[in-house]
């Protein structure tokens, strides 16, 4: 008991230790960490009451997005991306109709969306503006950092750093602070022991290491697992599930506040990669004007010929992006067909190499010489 007791003190102090210092990095009143995003994005709509509502989300996402808000009770409203390869604000306004509460915007690879088109939109419908800001800690928009112009933004903290899960919601808004709180607790307070709460901070720590760093064994455990999920499992959403466990822990919560100190460094670093991919002409994703991306991930549109050969040759190893969520079975079966002809373009031909702060950029180099004498002899 005593020993319990000293681990629940632990993980609180912290938790609280690093939500604080998150709060004070993006310049938030409030941060209230995680588990996992989808646990956090889960935990959001049902503080908000979002229940039987309408969230509009883009299309080309992690389909962990739409299935949290699903399990949460409310409805994913899918629109194409324009050629930032974020939300389009068009298609946004398209969609809207008197059951929509939120826009929910995802500030793709790093790259800043049109957040102040968005913002109109949102405030000219009375909507709520959700900043999905896991790719993009520290990009900045017009010189304020991606997450401070909606009313609240999630954050993964196993993307810029290593670590066995975690995420965060920072807000303003006291009152919804204290209930993602109140939700989180009681949920975690069900948590009961599963297999998943072995083997999914493993695979996510792992993960972590080909997301943060670029490791070229931890992208191939990537790849075998869904490959494994695929060949094993009938459900299409294996990859969605919500984690049983709600709070973010002792572990996650160290590893994490130890690694703040060093992301202006390694976001330094990935700038300098994604200007010497900018610099060989390879602009695939457009950036807007007064936009400063920090690049979690940099991509590139590649046939599947350069794909392989590049996985063979390169020191840097490509990624494939996520599937088509709106040609899921379940998803057709409740909305119908849907056609969102870019993100399908993406999801075809788009690959990401992760900008590792690890890299040399002589591999950098190597890497865009390959794809660019391959489009030459061609």
């Amino acid at each position: 008991l005593r020993i319990r007791l000293i681990m629940v003190f632990n993980r609180k102090k912290f938790e609280q230790q690093f939500e604080t210092e998150f709060a004070k990095r993006v310049h938030a009143e409030y941060a209230i960490s995680f588990s996992y995003g989808r646990n956090a994005l889960f935990t959001l709509i049902k503080a908000l009451r979002l229940e039987s509502r309408e969230i509009i989300i883009p299309a080309f996402t992690c389909s962990s997005i739409p299935e949290a808000i699903i399990k949460a009770g409310a409805n994913p409203i899918l629109v194409d991306v324009d050629d930032s390869f974020t939300i389009d604000p068009r298609e946004v306004e398209k969609k809207i109709s008197a059951r929509t509460k939120a826009i929910y915007v995802i500030h793709t690879f790093g790259n800043p969306a049109n957040i102040n088109k968005l913002i109109k939109i949102a405030k000219d419908n009375k909507l709520l503006l959700i900043e999905d800001v896991a790719h993009a800690l520290g990009s900045k928009y017009d010189q304020t950092l991606v997450g401070g112009f909606g009313d609240f933004a999630l954050y993964s903290l196993t993307k810029n750093m290593y670590n066995f899960g975690g995420a965060v919601i920072t807000t303003n808004n006291v009152e919804v602070k204290e209930k993602l709180i109140e939700l989180r607790n009681k949920y975690e307070n069900k948590a009961r022991f599963s297999l998943s709460t072995l083997y999914f901070p493993l695979f996510r720590f792992i993960a972590s290491f080909w997301d943060s760093r670029g490791n070229r064994l931890a992208r191939r455990v990537i790849l075998n697992a869904k490959r494994t999920v695929n060949l094993f499992s009938s459900k299409e959403a294996a990859d969605s599930n919500l984690f049983p466990h709600f709070r973010m822990g002792y572990l996650s919560s160290k590893l994490a506040l130890s690694q703040l100190n060093n992301l202006d460094t390694h976001n330094s670093k990935r700038k300098k990669l994604a200007k010497l991919f900018q610099e060989q002409k390879f602009k695939d994703q457009k950036v807007l004007p007064f936009s400063e991306p920090v690049y979690t991930y940099y991509p590139f549109l590649l046939n599947s010929r350069l794909k392989n050969k590049i996985n063979v040759v390169s020191n840097i190893k490509l990624m494939p992006v996520w599937g088509c969520y709106h040609q899921r079975k379940d998803y057709i079966k409740q909305h119908g067909p849907q056609g969102f002809p870019i993100t399908e373009k993406l999801c075809k031909n788009l690959s990401i190499v992760s900008c590792s702060p690890t890299y040399q950029l002589k591999e950098a180099r190597r890497l865009a010489n390959i794809i660019k004498t391959d489009n030459q002899g061609r």
